[in-house]
């Protein structure tokens, strides 16, 4: 006989485990789709267990032989292992998204998560959740940044992570379901977006967009600015080692993103003292 295990719509398995035991005789095998396999001892207090790592599969089996079926097979305590696959949208050499989701999940590789308590001068300050990034507890609203610009990350489920900003603090929200976000400038609503290459929350032409399920949009307070880029804690988003002296206006430093002096702000994206800025 054959026993499949598989994952909902959207995730894949990493693992499972299973206690056995048979009753009378050590008569069945279990072996993994991977290879991996246990004969059952005599059940009695103990059971054997099978277990199984390192798989990426949307479905997976064990096959179970016998020598005897006249004998009896338990199996108990199945514990599958989930992880979420998320597609990541790639800008220059590295790929975003935004995040929002009724269970615990830590990263993995290159991916980071983010979190926003602060939004002045058309920027917002990216703040790593726990462990370096890796940790998102469950209804945290965030932003994942691959560095090596893949194009979709893998999200594992877990439990038992602690909070790392408060609802009212952090001014990335989230929905669970998908909802109309009305991005227009009476609004003080941002959703993730490319201008110019650069990415950011913006608002957008048009006005009104239908913003998936477990996706996150900006909230700050009443502003006049089209939108923001970001500002990661070590200031990863300004442009330095640029060619020539800064030109200055009213005693600030700007260039296009082209990295060329400019006697004035021009409208769209523009660097001021080293720092993106919408105008």
């Amino acid at each position: 006989s054959t026993i499949t295990l598989t994952a909902p719509t959207g995730y894949v398995i990493t693992g499972y485990s299973v206690q056995t035991g048979v009753y009378q005789a050590a008569t069945y095998t279990l072996t993994a789709s991977d290879g991996t396999s246990v004969t059952p001892a005599n059940l009695g207090s103990t059971y054997t267990p099978l277990e199984v790592s390192g798989l990426s599969a949307t479905s997976t089996a064990i096959t179970v032989t016998t020598t005897d079926a006249n004998k009896w097979l338990s199996l108990a305590n199945f514990t599958v292992s989930l992880a979420k696959t998320l597609p990541l949208n790639v800008v220059g050499d590295k790929s975003y998204a935004t995040l929002y989701l009724p269970f615990d999940v830590t990263t993995t590789g290159a991916t980071k998560a983010y979190y926003v308590e602060t939004a002045s001068n058309g920027s917002v300050q990216l703040t790593e959740t726990s462990s370096e990034g890796t940790e998102i507890p469950a209804l945290t609203a965030v932003v994942l940044v691959n560095e090596n610009g893949e194009a979709s990350a893998t999200l594992n489920m877990t439990t038992g992570l602690s909070s790392v900003v408060s609802e009212s603090s952090n001014l990335l929200k989230g929905t669970l379901v998908p909802m109309s976000l009305d991005l227009s400038d009476a609004t003080n609503y941002y959703s993730l977006g490319n201008y110019n290459s650069v990415i950011g929350f913006y608002k957008f032409e048009g006005g009104t967009i239908t913003l998936g399920a477990n996706k996150a949009y900006l909230k700050v307070p009443a502003n006049n600015v089209k939108g923001f880029t970001f500002d990661f804690d070590d200031d990863a988003t300004a442009i330095s080692n640029l060619n020539g002296q800064w030109s200055m206006v009213n005693g600030q430093s700007v260039y296009n993103l082209a990295g060329q002096r400019i006697s004035k702000p021009l409208k769209g994206i523009n660097i001021v003292n080293g720092k993106k800025v919408l105008r």
